[in-house]
């Protein structure tokens, strides 16, 4: 492995990381991020939260 400016070639020391493939057709529905949720809508992060905390999330309405 190259170290600092002795690396002759940076795809030889940091060869490219595995990318799993992406969808080929787009959802088309808006995604809200918020540390480890990722939610179609803002109002659903406080309750998922909430059900984190209280020992919910994860599991099903039934």
């Amino acid at each position: 492995m190259c170290r600092g400016s002795t690396c002759p070639s940076r795809e030889k020391c940091h060869p490219p990381r595995y990318q799993p493939p992406l969808s080929e057709k787009a959802i088309n529905e808006p995604l809200v991020g918020y540390r480890p949720f990722v939610m179609n809508s803002g109002a659903e992060i406080p309750q998922a939260l909430q059900d984190l905390r209280v020992g919910r999330f994860g599991q099903r309405d039934d």
